[in-house]
């Protein structure tokens, strides 16, 4: 199920899929850049806190795969 979240103004799209192991929320690249800053440090707590509740980041073309698709996809990347 494909969902919002806004970060900074900006409304960024997530998606919550189901592994073997439970389910966890996938966000896109784009996000991930704006989460942290030049040094690898988090702009904000905020920031931090919606980075923690995200399991993994793919770009967003992906994100529209169809969910077995995109857990091998993550998998194969892990």
């Amino acid at each position: 199920m494909i969902e919002v979240i806004k970060f900074q103004s900006i409304e960024y799209v997530i998606r919550n899929i189901d592994f073997v192991f439970g389910s966890r929320t996938i966000g896109i690249k784009k996000l991930n850049s704006v989460l942290m800053n030049e040094n690898g440090g988090y702009v904000s707590d905020e920031a931090r806190a919606i980075d923690e509740n995200i399991f993994y980041f793919v770009e967003e073309r992906h994100l529209f795969l169809n969910e077995k698709s995109l857990v091998s996809k993550i998998i194969a990347q892990l």
